[in-house]
């Protein structure tokens, strides 16, 4: 079936197969089928805290991950990991506001056109929303009775949790839990982009 392309003034656009394609002055043509891709792709990774991300201008389409902080262990519990949102999509704005969380915050992205959320963890581990693909939050381990009962917290998209009193060291993890008594710190979460240029 042939496509409907739409004014170049559009350009980057996406088909209805979710396909990128851009604009040269003389035609159309399909960025995300180039192969090999003539320009390895940008990475930023966001930490704690407020952030605008910029888009080089040459940046066509991009892969966005959010994840929110991890809790820290308490009580009988470890901590519950956060939740991860992971989109791609083609860039329509030069600018972007990030947001990560620190210990069971979530973290965002927004361009006004996508917006994703990874939430905070908690118990049974923290949601997400706005992504392709939404990445639930491995909730944290009850450690039970007993005089050195230890338990470890629940794994986020990045990697397992804090071991008995140690902190999480992946992105988002919950972190562990000793004894009821000695408690390991979430992990804080992370917004990773990565930009493919035309």
């Amino acid at each position: 079936m042939a496509l409907d392309f739409p004014d170049p003034s559009e350009a980057p656009w996406i088909d209805e197969n979710g396909r990128v394609w851009d604009h040269d002055g003389d035609g159309w043509y399909c960025v995300t089928s180039r192969s090999p891709n003539s320009r390895a792709p940008i990475v930023t990774v966001y930490g704690t805290g407020s952030h605008t991300h910029t888009f080089n201008p040459e940046t066509v389409w991009c892969k966005v991950i959010v994840t929110g902080g991890g809790q820290t262990a308490a009580g009988n519990n470890a901590g519950g990991a956060a939740g991860t949102a992971i989109k791609t999509f083609g860039v329509v704005t030069e600018t972007a506001a990030v947001v990560v969380g620190g210990t069971a915050a979530a973290s965002s992205y927004n361009d006004t056109v996508n917006v994703l959320t990874g939430n905070g963890g908690s118990a049974n581990g923290g949601s997400a929303s706005g992504g392709d693909i939404n990445i639930s939050g491995g909730g944290g381990c009850y450690a039970g009775g007993g005089t050195n009962a230890g338990s470890v917290g629940g794994g986020s998209y990045w990697g397992g949790g804090g071991k008995e009193n140690t902190a999480a060291l992946a992105y988002g993890a919950g972190g562990g839990q000793y004894n009821a008594i000695q408690y390991g710190a979430g992990a804080p979460g992370v917004v990773y982009i990565e930009e493919y240029l035309q």
